[in-house]
């Protein structure tokens, strides 16, 4: 569910292959011993036809992507693919994007592009 910006590897992979819907929030006091946040029940429509994309391509850059939630996207992306910097940040230009960006700032759209731009690039 959730959105830019609070991504994570789950939520892409629930957002790639599905269409999550929150149904109700349950309270924490339903739970013994009762955790300090509250829980949701979601539903998961599974998606009928899947993004033209190589999976195996965009989860392998997603996994490096947030192999390190801390740093900047393009340091996590040129340590993994064993690229220099400066071509990850051309990369992200060419996107349109702000060189600072981290992972969890990307849309499942966004790692499509992503995964198409590296595969010109590379």
């Amino acid at each position: 569910m959730a959105k830019p910006g609070e991504m994570s590897l789950l939520s892409l992979s629930v957002q790639f292959y599905a269409s999550p819907k929150m149904l109700f929030t349950v309270g924490s006091s339903c739970f013994w011993p009762a955790p300090k946040v509250e829980s949701a029940v979601v539903s998961l429509k599974l998606k009928q036809e899947l993004p033209n994309v190589d999976v195996k391509e965009l989860f392998r850059l997603a996994r490096l992507g947030f192999s390190a939630k801390r740093k900047q996207l393009h340091n996590n992306l040129a340590s993994g693919l064993k690229l220099k910097n400066e071509q990850i940040k051309n990369i992200f230009q060419e996107l349109g994007w702000d060189e600072k960006i981290r992972a969890q700032d990307l849309s499942v759209d966004d790692w499509i592009q992503l995964v198409a731009a590296i595969k010109y690039e590379v």
